[in-house]
């Protein structure tokens, strides 16, 4: 979503979720030359969603722009640019596009998910955006009713702290993370304290498959969970949102104990593959994962074992306990004493990694804690806890 002043955007890595609250006061709806039919939906409480309400009808995003175009939206000319007649290649994002209905309009973005061109009324649209600085937006609204002219408070109240916060002395930008590739930005007037933008967008693909009635292997069923943390980082123990795991861990553990899948749960993995960028939420908390299908036969995420967790400052923010007490505020001479001197270390212009490792680290399996302390302020960064031994079929 193409920002309309001068306040830098971040790019955002958390997620969350909230329940629907009461309102904070809508701003005042397009006129009556708008065309709207009653919505069949109503606003999910839960911002990774991705629904929105625009002019009192609920959408899902992505969404044809049909959608849209059933309740009375038309794309605008800009500058001379005819987007009606404008294409995009397969796979393509296009140019953020005014579209009005009746006296409202907002911005939107789209995105081209088929294999053949298509023009823009027949593409998806990704992300919407309004703001104060002109005038006759469109009525926007995100899950638990923030909209524009919302206080600040009420924003952190039912969103919770920001991935990301920038800003000057007139503006602040609150950035949330979605998953890959979705996200919302809120951006606050500093001397009123009122919401004065708002965007969301989600490219990524909303297909969901059917529910995998397969029973979990023998190596998911044999899972027992610690009942203590370990006295090296090599028990490969860990501690967070007040459970305690092994790692590996099966996926439906985790899900066992609330957390979510951001991508689908029931995606097959075949045989002896792994998956590196996978990842897990918690209310408005996040965790990387690298998940393994340690069996000779395809199966679901859900009963693939997790053999790599990441904890990132920046997503995860809740205590995250490794054995003989090390957490997220233990600095590097903590990490030293109890776990001895790191077997290798590197460093970039932002941070420094260390990493202690089994002998065998590179012999086609990985046993390691990499940790990354951040340049100016010594803190950590992120920890990554990873086992992926060839006990567990892994070759």
């Amino acid at each position: 979503m193409k920002r309309l002043r001068s306040v830098s955007s971040i790019t955002l890595c958390m997620v969350l979720s909230l329940c629907l609250l009461p309102g904070c006061g809508l701003i005042k709806a397009s006129g009556p030359e708008s065309k709207m039919l009653p919505s069949e939906k109503e606003l999910s409480g839960d911002l990774c969603s991705c629904s929105i309400m625009i002019n009192d009808v609920v959408y899902e995003l992505p969404a044809p722009f049909s959608e849209f175009e059933a309740h009375g939206w038309a794309i605008q000319e800009i500058d001379g640019v005819a987007y009606t007649t404008q294409t995009l290649n397969p796979g393509r994002s296009g140019h953020t596009v005014r579209v009005s209905n009746g006296s409202g309009w907002a911005w939107f973005d789209f995105i081209n998910k088929d294999e053949l061109v298509l023009g823009y009324p027949d593409c998806m649209v990704t992300g919407l955006g309004v703001d104060t600085l002109t005038e006759d937006v469109a009525r926007l609204v995100l899950p638990g009713n923030i909209t524009l002219g919302c206080p600040e408070e009420d924003v952190l109240a039912r969103y919770g702290e920001p991935t990301n916060t920038s800003g000057d002395d007139k503006y602040k930008t609150f950035s949330y993370s979605l998953g890959n590739f979705a996200y919302v930005y809120i951006d606050v007037e500093v001397k009123t304290g009122k919401v004065i933008y708002l965007a969301l967008n989600n490219s990524t693909e909303r297909t969901r498959l059917p529910e995998v009635k397969s029973r979990p292997p023998d190596v998911v069923k044999s899972y027992t969970a610690p009942v203590a943390l370990g006295t090296s980082w090599d028990s490969f123990t860990i501690r967070f949102e007040g459970d305690l795991y092994h790692v590996p861990v099966p996926v439906c553990v985790l899900i066992d104990n609330g957390w979510v899948c951001i991508s689908d749960e029931n995606r097959m993995l075949q045989a002896y593959s792994r998956e590196y960028s996978f990842e897990i939420r918690k209310g408005n908390q996040i965790l990387s994962a690298a998940i393994s299908n340690t069996t000779d036969s395809q199966q679901p995420a859900k009963y693939c074992l997790v053999t790599a967790l990441e904890y990132c400052r920046n997503t995860s923010r809740f205590p995250f306990e490794l054995p003989v007490g090390i957490t997220e505020d233990s600095s590097l001479e903590d990490f030293i004493s109890v776990y001895g001197e790191p077997d290798s270390y590197n460093e970039d212009s932002t941070f420094i990694y260390y990493t202690w490792q089994n002998d065998d680290y590179m012999n086609d399996y990985f046993e390691c804690l990499t940790v990354a302390f951040d340049n100016e302020t010594s803190a950590v960064y992120l920890m990554k806890l990873e086992n992926s031994h060839k006990l567990y079929g892994i070759e």
